[in-house]
């Protein structure tokens, strides 16, 4: 008796529908415009990344996949053999992933535009594997969330209760990816002698090594900089929900975001997790409030 009430609390706390959290709507558009930004990126390089005259062929694609992963030539193959070029049925995939976002953005069919943005987005990590590496992951896991913030429900309260959930799961993934993140650094030797920061600085910032070579004498200052983001990483589940410090600790996740796509020019990676945090969490900081209007939670910018 005991266990099903413990059950139903949690259930019930996981389902709760909660107006605190961002507006879904304002949710799904920014992640309709990053998904828009994000394909525009690599557009002109499509030729080189999929089909016949890829770099990476097929036949060494497969290696590294699973059978059951959706690949483009599951519909390449098919509509080859009545006349259609491999190219031109990827070339329309691509139309169709770039109007799924559209869709998404303007609220036309968004539930069905949200399903093909996330399946059409495995298609293209999976057909060319070896390039891809963990924001297409990231933007992976954000378009999968996505699909639950565009639930057809006509019920407001049905609607409000998925995306709460929604929100309460990424949460929950945000703090294991932190969490093991910061582990793995934890276990190793250079997040604690500051190597690891030499390292970014002559492996992907080369522009500034010379800055960096007057802070060599006080190797202090790359200890402190590597101990604080294996620190914030690993206690990232807990200290996210201390509401004295809540803010400070988004900021500094932000921020350290923000130094990843300047110094190691990893922007993609950068901006998803950005989004992903400030979907998550963004209703901590004071300049969004929620306001009730109609039925539905608004955003509103406090620019005081």
């Amino acid at each position: 008796m005991e266990a099903t009430t413990i059950y139903n609390k949690f259930i019930s706390k996981l389902f709760y529908s909660s107006q605190k959290f961002i507006n879904a709507d304002f949710s799904i558009k920014i992640v309709a415009l990053f998904g828009l930004a994000n394909i525009a990126i690599i557009l002109p390089d499509i030729s080189y990344l999929f089909g016949s005259n890829a770099l990476i062929q097929n036949a060494v694609n497969d290696q590294h996949i699973f059978w059951y992963q959706p690949v483009f030539y599951w519909f390449t193959d098919p509509l080859a053999n009545l006349g259609i070029p491999e190219n031109i049925t990827i070339l329309l995939l691509i139309g169709v992933y770039i109007f799924s976002f559209l869709g998404m953005f303007f609220n036309r069919y968004r539930f069905t535009s949200a399903l093909l943005a996330w399946f059409i987005h495995l298609l293209i990590v999976n057909s060319n594997f070896l390039f891809a590496y963990g924001a297409d992951n990231m933007v992976s896991t954000l378009l999968f969330i996505t699909i639950f913030f565009c639930v057809p429900f006509k019920d407001v309260a049905k609607k409000n209760m998925i995306y709460s959930f929604a929100i309460r799961f990424l949460q929950v993934q945000m703090c294991f990816i932190y969490f093991f993140g910061g582990l793995g650094k934890s276990l190793g030797t250079d997040w604690f002698d500051g190597n690891a920061i030499w390292y970014v600085i002559n492996i992907y910032s080369s522009d500034y090594v010379d800055y960096a070579v007057n802070f060599v004498n006080y190797p202090i200052v790359f200890k402190i900089i590597c101990w604080s983001v294996v620190f914030v990483e690993l206690l990232y589940p807990f200290l996210i929900y201390v509401p004295k410090i809540k803010r400070f600790v988004l900021s500094k996740i932000i921020l350290l975001h923000i130094l990843i796509g300047i110094f190691m020019h990893l922007y993609t990676f950068a901006v998803v997790m950005i989004l992903l945090n400030l979907i998550a969490f963004g209703h901590y900081y004071k300049w969004f409030k929620v306001k009730e209007k109609s039925e539905s939670p608004v955003l509103a910018i406090d620019m005081v």
